[in-house]
């Protein structure tokens, strides 16, 4: 999709849109050529529903039960309850003043997250096949989901105008996980 008046220019470092005056500098991701930068902070969603997490222990205790050699030591049940979380984007954040604007500018966009979440119904996720990370972490796979990809673009586009405005310097955005 075409921005009208738009045209996409490519500086020494930057890919740069320009409109009129105003020039916002697009999300700088990760590549596999970024080796020196591996991400260091994830942005994501808690997940407190009750009925979720009761299902997911009683899941997780009959896997550990089941396939034993499956599971590393390190692997615990005893995380209960278990800190479980929707991941949005992973990110590298080179500087503590970076972290905290990052923070501020989630805190600004709050109702706004909100109101992406819950208008006109609440966000509906289908979930899409159960994996291990490292043989550590028990996560199960998302669907595709067009809200959810809404609101990642949603805090890409916040995040990267408070680059614009100078306020975070080295922040790098890595491929979506879902």
């Amino acid at each position: 999709m075409e921005l009208p008046n738009t045209r996409l220019r490519t500086s020494d470092n930057d890919n740069i849109i320009e409109d009129g005056d105003i020039s916002t500098p697009l999300p700088r991701y990760l590549t596999l050529t970024d080796g020196a930068y591996k991400p260091n902070y994830y942005l994501s969603i808690p997940i407190s529903d009750p009925t979720v997490i009761k299902n997911y222990i009683s899941y997780r205790d009959h896997l550990l039960l089941s396939y034993p050699t499956c599971f590393s030591l390190r692997t615990n049940s005893s995380d209960d309850p278990p800190r479980l979380h929707l991941t949005l984007l992973t990110l590298y954040i080179e500087s503590k003043s970076d972290i905290d604007q990052c923070i501020l500018a989630l805190k600004q966009i709050r109702e706004e997250i909100h109101y992406h979440c819950s208008y006109p119904e609440h966000i509906c996720l289908e979930f899409d096949g159960i994996e291990t990370f490292y043989d550590k972490v028990l996560y199960v796979k998302c669907k595709q989901n067009q809200r959810l990809e809404n609101l990642r673009t949603l805090i890409l586009e916040r995040l990267s105008e408070q680059q614009q405005k100078q306020k975070l310097s080295n922040i790098f955005f890595c491929w979506k996980l879902l």
